[in-house]
């Protein structure tokens, strides 16, 4: 639902065929970089953009700045740096262009990802000229503002939604006083849902989410999980696949049953190829359609790499996303 809400904004579709790569930036891709990222809507100053990225890049506090470029062309710009409250983000910019909500969604993704990698719980946001995809991105991957800054947690363990709320107020998330996270009985499961996306990686106990094992054939799975499955690699998947934040899985209606919205997905890799039978990932569910192939397709093909013939192959005509 919250792709319909946004329109068209989130197409990762639209990066499709286009060379997508992540990097870190040296010295040598630093020469124009600020004139391609500065935010004049913000009243920035090109010379302080560059200066920001010329310390981001010369490492000073053991910042790290990285450049997603679709085509060669410099799209996505982040740094951040370890403090003692956690993990701090000076600069995160989305250029205007084809896919650039999915190149934001991601670059947020990738923070918390550091994040959890590090073991900090609280990512902070100080950029003060955050470009508009960005910021339209906050609310799907969890941060909220928090006075001058733009706030997230991310939080391990497990516990009941009484648990997290606690230890997010600790924290002082924002999203600590919404509803999701509320005492009230009504509509548990979901804002349960709601919560575990954004405070991942916590697991929420108590509240009646549902988790699905989910088949994935060798060849979907090396796109989307890991070109590396026979070696045991986990997330090195094609950077065209991974950059996004939703997709749709296909199955037929008599392989469907009980399968609701919201839900967890474990995914295991089907056949007898390497690494069969092996949970290799876990996602969300936040739909299920139950429609006509060509309409589904129609409506989800922004959102996956199937091509009508495979829609219309798995469902016969009809089909369950």
């Amino acid at each position: 639902m919250d792709q319909l809400a946004r329109g068209d904004r989130y197409r990762p579709v639209d990066l499709a065929g286009t060379d997508v790569t992540r990097r870190e930036a040296d010295a040598d891709a630093l020469a124009g970089l600020a004139e391609i990222f500065v935010n004049h809507r913000a009243d920035e100053r090109l010379r302080d953009l560059r200066q920001h990225i010329d310390i981001a890049a010369a490492g000073v506090d053991e910042q790290r700045l990285e450049l997603i470029d679709v085509d060669r062309e410099p799209r996505g710009l982040v740094s951040w740096c370890v403090t003692a409250s956690g993990l701090e983000v000076g600069l995160i910019r989305a250029t205007t262009g084809r896919g650039e909500t999915t190149i934001a969604r991601h670059l947020l993704a990738m923070v918390r990802d550091q994040a959890v990698a590090v073991g900090a719980e609280t990512i902070t946001i100080t950029d003060p000229s955050v470009t508009a995809a960005v910021q339209r991105s906050y609310r799907d991957e969890g941060f909220a503002a928090r006075g001058e800054v733009v706030v997230a947690h991310a939080l391990r363990g497990r516990g009941t939604l009484g648990d997290l709320r606690r230890r997010a107020e600790d924290l002082g998330s924002p999203l600590a006083q919404g509803d999701e996270l509320g005492d009230q009985p009504n509509a548990l499961v979901s804002r349960a849902a709601a919560a575990e996306r954004w405070f991942a990686p916590y697991r929420v106990l108590g509240a009646g989410i549902p988790s699905f094992f989910v088949p994935i054939r060798h060849g979907w799975a090396t796109r989307l999980l890991g070109a590396g499955l026979a070696e045991g690699q986990l997330w090195a998947q094609e950077w065209g696949l991974g950059l996004r934040r939703e997709l749709v899985y296909c199955r037929n209606p008599r392989n469907a049953r009980r399968l609701g919205a919201p839900a967890r997905l474990l995914w295991y890799i089907s056949g007898k190829e390497p690494g069969a039978g092996m949970i290799r990932a876990a996602s969300h569910l936040t739909e299920v359609a139950l429609d006509d192939a060509d309409r589904l397709y129609h409506r989800f093909q922004p959102l996956g790499v199937y091509t009508r013939e495979d829609v219309r192959g798995v469902g016969h005509g009809r089909t369950p996303i």
